[in-house]
C-alpha cells in the first residue's frame, strides 16, 4: 500500500516568492482601504448586513489575499506551512497566546506611560464579533502573514523573518484600526502576536501553533473587554 501511494504523482512543492508576497499584501490592503467606503455608502440598502460586512472584512481581505496570491502558482499548501503540527506544538501555541496577551498589556501600559499615542480599539463584542475576532481573523491572518509572508522572509534569516512579520502585522492592524475600528484589537497586540507566531512557524514549520496562539490571545483579550 505504501509503495502504491509513493508511485502516485505527487504535488509540486514550490516555495512562495516575492511575487506572491507582494500580491497577497496588495490584495488585502486594497480590500481594507477601498471596500469600507463602498459598504458604508450602501448601508441603507444592506441594512443590518452592513455592520456584518464591515466586521468580517478583515478576515475576508486576508483570506482573499492569501488565496489570490498563492493558488494560481503553488501546487502544495505544505510550502506555506499548512502541515500537521504535533499536540505538543499546539499546546505550546496556546501557552504563547497567554504570553502574547500579557506582553501586550505590559507594552501598552508602558507606551501609555511614556506618552506614546495609541489608537484605542473598539472591538465588537456581539456573538458575531466574538466569532470573527476570536477565530476568523486569527485564522486568515495567520495564513497570509505567517504562512505566506513569514515563509518568504525566512530565506533571509530568523531576524528578518520574525521582525518583518511583526512589522507587517502592525501595518495590517493599523489599516484595520483606521478603517474598521470595531474589527480591531489594537496595533500593539498585532505586533506582539506577529512576532511570537513567526517564531512558532520558524521552530515548528507549521502555521497551526501560531493560529492557536493568535486565537488564544484574541479570545482572552475579548474576555477582558467583556469583563471590564
Amino acid at each position: 500500500m505504501l509503495t502504491a501511494i509513493r508511485e502516485k504523482p505527487t504535488e509540486t512543492i514550490r516555495a512562495p516568492g516575492w511575487g506572491e508576497l507582494v500580491a497577497g499584501l496588495v490584495l488585502m490592503g486594497l480590500a481594507l482601504y477601498r471596500l469600507p467606503p463602498v459598504i458604508r455608502d450602501n448601508a441603507a440598502a444592506l441594512g443590518s448586513w452592513a455592520d456584518v460586512a464591515l466586521l468580517t472584512l478583515p478576515a475576508l481581505a486576508a483570506a482573499g489575499g492569501f488565496l489570490g496570491a498563492t493558488r494560481p502558482r503553488l501546487r502544495s499548501l505544505r510550502a506555506l506551512g499548512i502541515r500537521r503540527a504535533s499536540p505538543g506544538a499546539l499546546l505550546t501555541g496556546a501557552g504563547v497566546g497567554i504570553v502574547a496577551l500579557a506582553t501586550t498589556v505590559g507594552a501598552t501600559l508602558g507606551l501609555e506611560t511614556l506618552g506614546v499615542p495609541l489608537g484605542a480599539p473598539r472591538p465588537d463584542t456581539t456573538v458575531v464579533g466574538l466569532v470573527v475576532l476570536g477565530l476568523a481573523i486569527p485564522l486568515t491572518q495567520e495564513l497570509l502573514l505567517r504562512g505566506l509572508v513569514t515563509t518568504v522572509l525566512l530565506r533571509y534569516g530568523a531576524v528578518v523573518s520574525v521582525v518583518g512579520s511583526a512589522v507587517l502585522s502592525g501595518a495590517a492592524a493599523t489599516l484595520v484600526l483606521t478603517f474598521l475600528p470595531t474589527a480591531s484589537l489594537g496595533v500593539v497586540a498585532a505586533v506582539v502576536v506577529g512576532l511570537l507566531a513567526a517564531i512558532l512557524l520558524r521552530r515548528t514549520g507549521s502555521v497551526w501553533p501560531g493560529v492557536v496562539a493568535h486565537v488564544v490571545a484574541n479570545s482572552l483579550a475579548l474576555t477582558l473587554v467583556l469583563l471590564s
